[in-house]
């Protein structure tokens, strides 16, 4: 839980999106390093009922939560000291328990996600954009969740490397 990991970007939505999605709930999963800041700024827009931080968890624990979810969400951002979200492989294992994503422009993710396909690619400041893929996917939800669980399949570690090594050979 961090600025680079964009859980702020979420929070700041919430006020609006509960008024869409009254029974909307936000998981917040990771090494809580500025969980008490985010906590704030949760309790500040009165959305802090909305929002569970979980924390470090085990593999079990992560996957129960996912398997709970309807979309993973990572809206990261560039910090001031210049550190950015790399590939964002945590939107492929959701996406490979059929979990649709909406990541971030500008940064790594966008290599992470199918944009339109296994999830949406958005301006991680932006409302309008966030409304617009979380509607998109609900409304479109069993074709997201069969494209993501394909995506996260034609990125395997195994798929990954082999991809890699045809290329060292062509050097």
């Amino acid at each position: 839980m961090s600025q680079r990991k964009g859980q702020h970007n979420v929070i700041k939505k919430l006020p609006e999106l509960i008024k869409i999605y009254p029974e909307i709930h936000y998981h917040m999963v990771g090494i809580p390093s500025e969980k008490e800041k985010l906590a704030d700024l949760a309790n500040n827009l009165k959305v802090i009922d909305y929002i569970t931080f979980h924390g470090e968890v085990s593999q079990e624990n992560l996957i129960s939560i996912l398997s709970k979810s309807d979309i993973f969400v990572m809206l990261s951002e560039e910090t001031a000291q210049g550190d950015v979200e790399g590939f964002g492989i945590a939107l492929l294992e959701a996406n490979y328990m059929r979990l649709p994503t909406i990541g971030s422009s500008n940064c790594g993710i966008e290599d992470a996600i199918d944009n339109y396909k296994s999830g949406v690619i958005i301006d991680p400041t932006n409302l309008e954009d966030f409304k617009m893929a979380l509607f998109e996917i609900l409304k479109n939800k069993k074709s997201y969740a069969e494209n993501a669980h394909k995506w996260a399949l034609e990125h395997t570690w195994e798929k990954c490397i082999n991809n890699y090594l045809k290329v060292l050979k062509q050097l």
